[in-house]
């Protein structure tokens, strides 16, 4: 998993930054939970190619599909702090 610092929010447009210096602009929709400028994102580097709108909610949400494990792709941590929050990405 990558480690981003969200630099920029602008509605659903996040600019991130990782440990290299390099930006990621991507389009996030949060579901029940919103990050703060300097809060980290732990993602998978695929997910950093992605070009359309990405949604994230609660891991017992019913959407998206069931939890295999917290090593999935599609799972992303938010740290704020010192308090680390999971989530998984939501379809449709």
């Amino acid at each position: 998993m990558e480690k981003l610092k969200i630099i920029k929010i602008e509605n659903f447009n996040y600019t991130l930054l990782d440990k290299d210096n390099n930006e990621y602009k991507l389009r996030i929709e949060f579901n029940g939970l919103i990050p703060k400028l300097n809060d980290f994102i732990y993602m998978d580097k695929y997910l950093l190619k992605e070009n359309i709108l990405l949604s994230f909610g609660s891991l017992d949400s019913i959407y998206g599909k069931d939890l295999i494990n917290i090593n999935d792709k599609e799972i992303i941590s938010i740290v704020s702090g010192n308090k680390k929050k999971y989530l998984k990405r939501f379809y449709g």
